[in-house]
């Protein structure tokens, strides 16, 4: 990241440099009188700006780890995102039943894939919550262990699950 910051630096020094240039052609072109030059010269100037403030903010954000203006940092992002660690071998599309196999990692990440493409509507949660019950089979209080939220919330997340999901299919059976 480092070497990073030193490259943006050096952009922008850049910059800073081509901008001095431009100032001091748009001088001359003021003195000369010439009008065509002065415009393209003024146009230049206020896309390197642009450029030059770009680069400032993104070296601020690079040296502070947290979007310049912005209350809360890359530090304090990891406190409001978990992952719900599960087994994968309990992942199941549907109930199982005696005759149904083991599935390969490789068959089980690819299922978890195609789900999650099914599903991208849905807020994390709702997905989670979703891929949880329907998925994994896990009933709402253990839902409610694992994701440190009440069955009710577990439930309200479920009902909008369902309700996003009937009326995604029925945009679909419209366009189809």
């Amino acid at each position: 990241m480092k070497d990073l910051i030193v490259q943006y630096k050096h952009g922008l020094s850049l910059l800073r440099r081509q901008d001095k240039i431009l100032k001091q052609q748009e001088e001359n072109a003021l003195q000369t009188g010439e009008a065509e030059q002065l415009a393209v010269i003024k146009s230049d100037r206020h896309l390197i700006s642009g450029m030059i403030s770009g680069m400032e903010y993104n070296i601020e954000w690079m040296e502070t780890g947290k979007r310049p203006d912005s209350k809360r940092g890359a530090e304090n992002l990891s406190a409001y995102q978990r992952e719900i660690s599960v087994d994968p071998n309990n992942y199941h599309l549907s109930k199982p039943t005696e005759t149904s196999e083991k599935k390969s990692d490789n068959e089980i990440k690819m299922l978890e894939y195609q789900i999650e493409d099914l599903l991208w509507f849905l807020s994390k949660q709702e997905r989670e919550v979703y891929i949880l019950s329907y998925g994994y089979q896990f009933s709402k209080s253990k839902i409610a262990e694992m994701t440190g939220k009440t069955e009710g919330a577990i439930s309200k997340f479920l009902q909008r699950a369902r309700r996003k999901i009937k009326k995604n299919l029925k945009k679909d059976e419209k366009t189809a």
